[in-house]
């Protein structure tokens, strides 16, 4: 490759994969070399193309603080003597009041998004705003945002989420698309055809929740027009982590028709700490004595967020 300039890749200076630079290698213009990357395979003489790339497909370096290099050069690589060095990345520079990554905070959820938002060219505030009009996760299935009074957590797990008995038996419940407010983004809900055991029931981990906070759990529900078999109570249940309940009854036939409502399910109070009151707590509901025949239930979901 000729002579090493400040921007090739140094050959003497052995680097496993995943590894980072020694803190103090780049303070001379010698050691101007690259990050090595297990997930982006390269060549012995391959050049890689300077730019900002999110995806590791996407074989674009970025640049390294302690690199002086011009946007659009290109970088030789040139550690390849051995199969290990095969590999390299180099980290970039972050403009002053960008976010290096999506607030790292919220990573445990966002990993699950079904967007992607982690983009250097975002302020803060930017991402604050994108994680207060909310986020879905797997599929659809969850919904993340902060709320606007303290930018705490708070969750919406969809029906999908929710284990329903004889959920995907079409004689009993029917899968249908409705648009869900704010934004009108259609999101699926399970529609009741008729059945006489009705049972659905969702486990959350309480360590996805802001700490020192109260938080109410939600039932979201719509009954239709032509409902039947609401006379008699349900039952809703909230088990806490530590093995408590909170249970109580509700006369579905008194609440109003084709609209959704909400069916208070429990509370909890976090604390942010591995404790008796972290882990898992599993939401409730189900009518299944008497042998008495149901239909017209529509389930949106639960909603989890903090107590005003």
């Amino acid at each position: 490759m000729g002579n090493t300039s400040s921007n090739d890749v140094v050959r003497d200076i052995s680097i496993t994969a995943g590894e980072e630079e020694t803190i103090g290698m780049a303070s001379e213009p010698e050691h101007k070399q690259s990050i090595i990357h297990p997930d982006i395979p390269i060549t012995e003489g391959e050049e890689v193309p300077i730019g900002v790339a999110s995806e590791p497909e996407h074989k674009q370096a970025i640049i390294h603080p302690d690199i002086s290099i011009t946007e659009g050069e290109e970088v030789p690589i040139g550690v390849a003597s051995e199969p290990e060095h095969k590999q390299a990345i180099i980290h970039s520079q972050q403009p002053q009041g960008k976010s290096s990554m999506v607030l790292p905070q919220y990573q445990f959820v966002l990993k699950d998004s079904d967007m992607a938002i982690d983009d250097d060219r975002r302020t803060e505030e930017n991402l604050y705003q994108i994680l207060r009009d909310g986020v879905y996760l797997n599929q659809k299935k969850k919904k993340f945002w902060l709320d606007e009074k303290g930018n705490k957590n708070c969750f919406m797990l969809y029906a999908r989420d929710i284990a329903i008995t004889w959920g995907d038996t079409s004689s009993y419940w029917r899968w249908i698309y409705l648009k869900d407010a704010p934004r009108e983004d259609l999101i699926e809900v399970a529609e009741l055809v008729n059945v006489c055991w009705l049972e659905a029931n969702v486990r959350f981990d309480t360590l996805a929740l802001s700490p020192q906070t109260t938080y109410r759990v939600v039932l979201v529900v719509m009954i239709r027009a032509n409902g039947y078999g609401w006379h008699v109570p349900v039952n809703f249940k909230l088990v806490l982590p530590d093995g408590s309940c909170q249970e109580h009854q509700e006369m579905l036939d008194e609440k109003p028709r084709e609209q959704w409502f909400e069916i208070l399910v429990g509370e909890i109070r976090t604390t942010g700490e591995d404790t008796m009151t972290s882990g898992k707590m599993e939401i409730s509901m189900y009518e299944i004595k008497g042998g008495n025949w149901k239909s017209g239930m529509v389930i949106k979901g639960v909603v989890i967020r903090p107590k005003d």
